[in-house]
């Protein structure tokens, strides 16, 4: 698989990126939308984890990161913690 996302509040895709030889790379909060990563959908962006955790691509290659997080990078009305793609 040449892809994958975690999540990260203190290195949970740093750390293990970095052991297994991939990278991984931390996106801004809000740059990637946490939905539905809440625990109920009524309530978008809010969990125990929220201000802390962050979404973000791992891969083989710093160029296929950049890729991915092209893709799941973006505003969602449905976390409200998510930008819009125009802020840099």
């Amino acid at each position: 698989m040449p892809f994958a996302i975690g999540s990260d509040g203190g290195g949970s895709i740093r750390s293990p990126s970095s052991l297994c030889g991939l990278y991984g790379f931390k996106a801004s909060f809000g740059r990637v939308p946490l939905y539905p990563g809440c625990g109920d959908a009524r309530y978008p962006g809010v969990s125990s984890w929220e201000s802390l955790e962050y979404i973000g691509p791992m891969s083989r290659t710093v160029r296929d990161s950049a890729l991915m997080l092209s893709v799941i990078a973006g505003p969602d009305d449905r976390d409200r913690h998510s930008i819009p793609s125009d802020v840099d």
